[in-house]
């Protein structure tokens, strides 16, 4: 052996002294030399997503149903008609009022829920607010509501002057018509703590009773079977009575 060749020979021996044996290294040093002897933390697992889309469509129509069961009532004013109607082209049919149920987040979060939340489920629902008639007759020609709406909420104001005929306009707008709760404003005398005046159940009766003959004369009655009503009364310092018939 030359003399070049037994000095390759001790060289290579004393780099192999150098490398510590594999049973030295740490199995994170095995995936990663470079790694220093400080352990590394491992990454916390990424969060397990189940998208709604992957429920069936059953599944998903009774989470739809029980978000707008469970909004604040949708207040329909004149102004909202009008300003509608306003911005539509000359000879709009009035049936064509909007999809309310497009203004909510759960319909605008995702072009998901833009194609997948039929609008029937909102009109069936949710519940609506009014306290002017032409308001209640414009939305009732929309054909959504008109078959669709069951609970309907009317701020009548003070019982003391003639007002218009809810229980008329209500019995002829909705086809599944099922709980209508009357807001009314009571004065002092009518109590605030709880005890309504002679005139307020006089007035309650007679609201029952209009609604009982309406549904008789309707014949076939309404398609969701017995309207039930509720009355709540508020006055000046806002205590709320609640009656139900």
């Amino acid at each position: 052996m030359s003399t070049s060749q037994t000095q390759i020979k001790i060289q290579a021996q004393k780099s192999i002294k150098l490398i510590p044996q594999a049973s030295e290294l740490s199995i994170k040093e095995l995936h990663n030399p470079t790694s220093s002897t400080t352990p590394i933390k491992p990454h916390p697992p990424k969060p397990s997503s189940f998208p709604l889309s992957n429920l069936p469509p059953e599944l998903r129509h009774e989470i739809y149903a029980h978000y707008f069961a469970n909004l604040p009532s949708h207040y329909i004013s004149c102004a909202t008609i009008s300003q509608y109607n306003s911005s539509q082209r000359p000879n709009t049919p009035e049936s064509s009022l909007p999809s309310f149920h497009t203004e909510f987040q759960l319909y605008l979060a995702s072009i998901f829920f833009t194609h997948d939340i039929p609008s029937w489920i909102y009109y069936h629902h949710a519940t609506f607010s009014f306290s002017c008639p032409s308001a209640l007759k414009s939305f009732t020609a929309h054909p959504l509501a008109h078959t669709y709406v069951r609970k309907i909420r009317i701020s009548y104001g003070g019982i003391g002057e003639q007002g218009p005929d809810w229980v008329y306009l209500l019995l002829k707008g909705f086809e599944r018509l099922e709980e209508v709760v009357f807001v009314v404003d009571v004065e002092d005398e009518c109590g605030c703590c709880g005890v309504a005046s002679e005139r307020l159940n006089h007035w309650w009766g007679c609201v029952g009773d209009a609604f009982r003959e309406g549904m008789s004369l309707n014949g076939k009655g309404m398609k969701g079977g017995k309207v039930r009503l509720k009355l709540e009364t508020r006055s000046e310092d806002e205590c709320v009575i609640a009656k139900e018939s």
